[in-house]
């Protein structure tokens, strides 16, 4: 992934301990938070069609990706109707730096 994308889709698939498929199906809540430097963002997420499938799904907006030549990391986290909560593993994605940010029309 590039500074300053936007639109893409990150889809994911929440698993439990032991590494089965997490049903979403009482979640009250997904969010998706994104540390970028010292700045630690919350996004709300979008759950599947179908919960069971565990897929969550966040669209990425201009106000995400703003730093390149950084390394991202990224962590859900589900609050339940029970008042349970869940915490995926982190992500870590190096967002580069697109050539068109250091172009000079000559």
């Amino acid at each position: 992934m590039f500074q300053n994308d936007v639109g893409t889709i990150l889809e994911f698939t929440c698993l439990d301990q032991d590494d089965n498929t997490l049903d979403l199906t009482t979640a009250e809540h997904v969010y998706l938070y994104i540390k970028r430097g010292t700045a630690i963002l919350k996004r709300e997420m979008t759950i599947d069609d179908d919960p069971a499938s565990g897929k969550v799904t966040y669209t990425l907006t201009d106000e995400d990706l703003t730093e390149g030549d950084l390394n991202y990391v990224f962590q859900i986290a589900v609050d339940f109707e029970d008042g349970s909560h869940y915490n995926g593993s982190i992500v870590e994605e190096h967002i580069a730096k697109p050539l068109e940010a250091d172009y000079v029309e000559e």
